[in-house]
């Protein structure tokens, strides 16, 4: 019985690992079968698990080694190590207890086969992926962020095997209930049971733990790329500028070289018109003129693109002025704000300088700015507006209000608009993941607070306090 096939998802690049995973794979198998099944006797069966444990360590070791030699960063060495450890000791309780589960083979085989996948396809392609960056000289450390950072797109093989897990721990929770009534009957069998099942129950939370550590850490990448296409939003508005401008400039040269040519004709006729000389003079002057003051602007634009450069956010704080910063946003979105016809209406106090990451802002501005034109504006809206206010108080809070005239929200949906993959246009693309990004970016990496308030047909107001270093303009 192939209950696990091997497949190449599972595959690590490394030789030696990837054909233990499969002489694993085939012992997991071979454990399936005997207990589905019921085939052999409870001595062939004990043989055949302390076969499977035995190469489970033996197999963690070489791991384990292998680690060590590439010197890979302790900080993964360690939690893999330390999962390694808890395998075995869940694996050794759970056929201790196997007498007294009433579906031990289902139990058994789902825990091994959903530990094998995510440790696979999670903490042993990982390090596979660390040691072939170390062999190419990438430094353990920086090896190690590199892979935290990276996208992982085994995202929907590791989710299916957390909800295999959680059927496992289900299972056993309904069978600790069931113990729990039976076993009233007689108070010393109670005591005793209690105190085993107590302590299944804590490896059941290790593993739950555990999980939702896995969980989080999804989250987190789906957070960051939520930022990447905020970023890529920002970057297309700034492109379908620049187009304008530099089209206009190259329509210019353009019709610098035909009055050139015209020019050139004309000097190699008999006589020239010192008007039509001077007459074409002027054109080439007002196209240059006109070539020159487009392409200033396109250089304008692209120096706002490189302020809003995600390389920003790696640069640490600097001085920004606040309502330079929120016109570089709003560019971005002009492409988005004529096509819905809304009207934005900007109340920042002038060269407001703070000390911080403008990244930050610039996607939380982008974050709120983006929900209202996504949502709060339904086709044919008669219209729409928005209003952006900033303002400073004497105690250094910056409060930034964003306003608009929308379609506004019941209690029940404003109350939630925080939360992550909350959406009421998940059908139009939206994975509802825009205002949490800004949640979190106010409230973990800015200090600050933000308020939702919105009623039906009334529109909706953020209201954004954030705790600032404001600088004084230079004279």
């Amino acid at each position: 019985m192939q209950a696990f096939v091997w497949d190449e998802r599972f595959v690590t690049g490394l030789k030696r690992v990837d054909e233990q995973h499969m002489h694993l794979v085939d012992l997991v198998n071979k454990v399936g079968d005997f207990l589905l099944e019921s085939r052999g006797d409870e001595a062939e069966l004990e043989g055949v698990f302390a076969e499977l444990a035995t190469y489970a360590l033996e197999h963690f070791a070489e791991e384990e080694g292998l680690m060590a030699s590439t010197h890979v960063d302790a900080r993964h060495v360690d939690a893999h190590a330390r999962h390694h450890r808890d395998f075995v000791t869940e694996l050794s309780n759970m056929w201790a207890r196997r007498q007294t589960l009433t579906e031990p083979a289902v139990m058994l085989h789902d825990y091994l086969t959903s530990w094998l996948t995510v440790h696979i396809l999670g903490e042993d392609q990982v390090m596979a992926h660390m040691i072939e960056r170390i062999r190419h000289d990438v430094p353990p450390a920086e090896a190690f962020e590199l892979e935290q950072e990276r996208h992982d797109n085994r995202l929907s093989a590791l989710l299916d095997a957390l909800h295999k897990l959680y059927h496992v721990l289900s299972v056993q929770n309904r069978e600790l209930a069931a113990s729990n009534e039976s076993l009233e009957l007689k108070v010393e069998a109670r005591t005793r049971d209690l105190a085993s099942l107590n302590q299944q129950l804590k490896l059941e939370q290790a593993d739950l733990r555990r999980a939702l550590a896995e969980i989080e850490a999804t989250q987190q990448q789906l957070l960051q790329s939520e930022k990447m296409a905020s970023l890529g939003r920002m970057v297309a508005g700034f492109a379908h500028e620049i187009n304008t401008p530099v089209g206009v400039a190259i329509g210019a040269v353009s019709h610098a070289d035909r009055v050139i040519e015209r020019t050139e004709a004309m000097l190699g006729g008999d006589e020239v018109s010192a008007d039509d000389l001077l007459a074409g003079l002027a054109e080439l002057r007002e196209g240059n003129r006109l070539a020159a003051g487009n392409l200033q602007r396109a250089a304008e634009l692209v120096q706002r693109l490189r302020r809003s450069s995600i390389d920003q956010d790696l640069e640490g704080e600097r001085t920004f002025t606040l309502d330079q910063l929120i016109d570089d946003v709003v560019l971005g979105l002009k492409g988005r704000l004529a096509e819905r016809g809304v009207q934005l209406k900007i109340d920042c106090p002038a060269s407001l300088l703070i000390q911080g990451q403008p990244m930050l802002y610039e996607q939380m501005l982008g974050a709120l700015l983006g929900n209202a034109l996504q949502h709060a504006f339904p086709s044919g809206f008669i219209g729409p507006e928005i209003d952006l206010l900033v303002k400073v108080e004497d105690d250094g809070m910056l409060h930034l209000a964003c306003i608009d005239n929308g379609m506004g929200m019941p209690a029940d949906v404003a109350e939630h608009v925080f939360e992550p993959f909350f959406t009421t246009s998940r059908g139009r693309g939206s994975a509802g993941l825009g205002l949490y990004l800004c949640y979190n970016i106010v409230t973990a990496r800015l200090d600050g607070t933000v308020l939702c308030s919105s009623e039906a047909g009334h529109g909706t107001t953020f209201d954004v306090t954030i705790p600032i270093r404001r600088l004084e303009a230079s004279a």
